[in-house]
């Protein structure tokens, strides 16, 4: 993110010494850390595989030391990486808050692709969190686990995610490949989970993997529980063009492009939160 020398490299890339003088300073504008500070926020970040390696075989051992802490040694609802990310996300605001330097009650949460997964699921169990962003999260974060069809039908779905990266979730989940109309719950239960905090939903128009028509659906499909608790929730009736912020609690914003994070992303982000912080 930064090329500064004095940022030691992850745990696992200090483990197995490497070299990452050639990789300092390589995401610079995809963190746009210039821009947050002069915007007058603080940035903080965690790689997610000092949490837990995103590597099924790297994982196994981390995620045993998770279920045996929450009781789920050898059970199929056991937490997978996704909820290890999000757990290690509270706790990097309880360091923050041990600090004068951060108000620890105007906490941000932003996380992309999986880890905007994580952000969302850490959003929904940590009531410090006063705002979060998940950007082009999909299956699993804000897009619906469910197949509800035309004209979704190139996402991201519960068999694919599975197969892939099946230390990310319980056993559980994989049981609903094939019947995902089944499952008791989808996404919107755990965006509603965040209210009445203002949640802000991030989708490029090309990334039809991450499902920006179904993450704008979930977001619809919770506007009734803000509006019980808080008297607002969505403010945009219909799927927005590209280029469009929409600024209420609940908040959706779209782009041109694909899959990653811009300085078009940042700018919307600070502004919705510039409103809501």
């Amino acid at each position: 993110m930064l090329d500064d020398p004095q940022i030691r490299p992850p745990l696992t890339k200090r483990l197995k010494q490497v070299d990452v003088s050639l990789e300092r300073g390589a995401d610079v504008a995809v963190w746009q850390a210039r821009k947050i500070i002069e915007r007058g926020y603080a940035l903080a970040t965690l790689f997610n595989g000092d949490a837990v390696p995103d590597d099924l075989s790297a994982a196994s051992e981390r995620l045993e030391h998770f279920a045996q802490f929450t009781k789920h040694t050898g059970q199929s609802d056991a937490p997978g990486a996704l909820s290890c990310w999000a757990w290690s996300l509270s706790r990097v605001i309880d360091y923050l808050g041990e600090s004068s330097l951060f108000d620890s009650n105007t906490v941000a949460l932003v996380g992309h692709s999986r880890n905007g997964k994580a952000a969302l699921l850490a959003g929904a169990f940590d009531e410090r969190v006063a705002l979060i962003i998940a950007s082009q999260s999909g299956c699993g974060g804000a897009g619906p686990c469910r197949d509800i069809g035309e004209p979704w039908d190139k996402r991201e779905t519960i068999k694919q995610i599975t197969t892939a990266f099946p230390h990310w979730f319980c056993r559980n989940f994989k049981n609903y490949c094939e019947n995902s109309e089944l499952l008791p719950f989808d996404q919107h239960a755990v965006v509603a989970l965040c209210a009445p905090r203002p949640v802000l939903i991030s989708s490029a128009e090309d990334d039809h993997w991450a499902n920006p028509p179904g993450s704008f659906a979930i977001l619809q499909a919770t506007d009734p529980v803000y509006r019980l608790l808080c008297d607002e929730g969505l403010e945009a009736q219909n799927y927005p063009q590209p280029g469009t912020l929409t600024e209420s609690r609940l908040g959706h914003f779209l782009r041109k492009g694909g899959h990653a994070m811009t300085k078009e992303d940042w700018d919307a982000w600070l502004n919705y939160a510039d409103i809501w912080l």
